[in-house]
């Protein structure tokens, strides 16, 4: 009989002590952020967000970006994300579920695949010049919803 003391959670277990999501027995948040933002090269950025707009975890792309987020938009970031699900459920009865969340701005889009009420959205950053359709629907499969 061992006397080994019990296994550390991972990183990825929120606050409540339940996992991020359904996602999470595929791979760890952390590592599917850091395989969304190897996906394609033009994504910037990722990061899962939780049900409370909150950023659980974000990887940035290694090498000559030019994307550089200020400091404290993580806050805003989330609930930005989280407003805009919201919105988007209004009208998904008529149009049907929402797959993409996109604002494209001067140099950059801000995107956002909603995950479920309960769980969040995986959001990432492309340069302006991304083929998002196709960029989502590589994250989506990857990710299975």
């Amino acid at each position: 009989m061992s006397h080994e003391s019990p296994p550390r959670p991972p990183e990825d277990i929120i606050e409540n002590g339940k996992k991020f999501s359904p996602l999470s027995g595929l791979r760890a948040p952390s590592e599917l952020c850091r395989d969304v933002v190897n996906a394609d090269h033009s994504i910037l950025h990722a990061s899962l967000i939780d049900a409370n707009g909150k950023v659980i975890v974000q990887e940035f792309k290694k090498g000559g970006t030019a994307f550089q987020p200020p400091k404290g938009i993580e806050n805003r970031y989330g609930h930005w994300i989280r407003m805009m699900q919201g919105m988007s459920k209004e009208v998904d009865m008529i149009f049907g579920r929402t797959e993409l969340i996109t604002i494209i701005h001067q140099g950059f889009g801000l995107n956002a695949i909603p995950l479920g009420d309960e769980v969040g959205a995986l959001a990432f950053v492309t340069e302006r010049s991304a083929n998002l359709e196709y960029i989502a629907t590589r994250i989506r499969r990857a990710i299975g919803v």
